[in-house]
């Protein structure tokens, strides 16, 4: 989330956040934000995957398998280097991660969406960035107008297809997705497309509906089954409902401000030293010794 003379931007994550006062906490923030081995294996992947596509692609497995481990280590020396706290709590050792890195880069060699895009006559976008205007929201305190507030909507979509009419986003995990749940609940999806579509990089089908992919790794799976793609569909009420939740965040951060602290969500799996980096100064603070041993 930032705050500048132009409105307010929030990224795709920012909408995603389970915890209010998380986001308010990484908005005011001046430090290095803690990272883990997990986040930073998908890192490693991402920037595997984004070498073969912009710079070079490998002939061979060994090669693509050394780079991505190399990846990994080279993210490890960028954090130490920045400062960055960084919590080993995933894997147990580096040494997993960087064969999870091996084998999951074996995923990607053997995957279809490879062949496709080394292959494909007509290229996407890699790493799309955007931001872009989104809305203006009406901000209201003591039940009276305030002031218009402009809203962008930010992010960076890995792979925007326009030739396939279709958004995808790389994922790493330790187990398959199930589309139920990012079909019912997605943020990124929701603001991806949106994105996409206004820069006119994508249009609806025939029945209205915009189409994103998840393309996920499963760790510990055989990496001969490449990698599993999850379809989500989004139309124009998604995004209208995405409005919707935009304006309300927006009118709490005015109304409340950053000075303040914002509702918290300790009731949810990301509230943990793994994957929070101001933990140990709100709920940690009350019960590290007791519930996280």
């Amino acid at each position: 989330m930032l705050f500048d003379e132009t409105g307010i931007h929030l990224h795709q994550s920012d909408l995603k956040n389970h915890c209010l006062e998380k986001l308010r906490l990484e908005t005011v923030a001046t430090g290095p934000r803690m990272e883990n081995d997990a986040a930073t294996l998908g890192t490693a992947i991402h920037r595997m995957i984004e070498h073969e596509l912009l710079v070079e692609a490998h002939d061979n497995l060994h090669d693509i398998r050394a780079h991505a481990a190399h990846m990994y280590v080279n993210l490890l020396e960028e954090y130490a280097a920045a400062g960055k706290p960084f919590a080993l709590s995933s894997f147990g050792d580096h040494r997993r991660a960087v064969d999870y890195a091996a084998e999951l880069a074996t995923a990607w060699y053997k995957s279809s969406e490879r062949e496709r895009l080394l292959t494909a006559a007509e290229k996407p976008l890699v790493e799309w960035e955007f931001d872009l205007p989104f809305c203006e929201v009406e901000v209201k305190k003591n039940g009276k107008k305030a002031e218009i507030i402009p809203v962008f909507l930010a992010g960076m979509a890995d792979i925007v297809w326009s030739a396939e009419n279709v958004v995808w986003d790389w994922k790493t995990s330790g187990s398959e997705y199930r589309r139920w749940e990012y079909q019912r609940w997605g943020r990124q999806p929701d603001v991806y497309l949106w994105a996409a579509s206004q820069a006119g990089l994508i249009v609806p089908n025939s029945e209205g509906l915009f189409t994103f992919e998840f393309k996920v790794f499963v760790r510990g799976q055989n990496p001969e089954f490449g990698a599993q793609s999850v379809t989500v569909n989004r139309s124009d009420k998604n995004f209208a409902w995405l409005q919707n939740s935009v304006g309300r965040l927006v009118n709490m951060a005015y109304n409340m401000g950053l000075e303040r602290e914002w509702p918290t969500d300790d009731q949810h799996v990301l509230c943990s030293p793994k994957w929070c980096t101001f933990f140990d100064m709100c709920k940690g603070a009350h019960v590290n010794g007791e519930t996280w041993v």
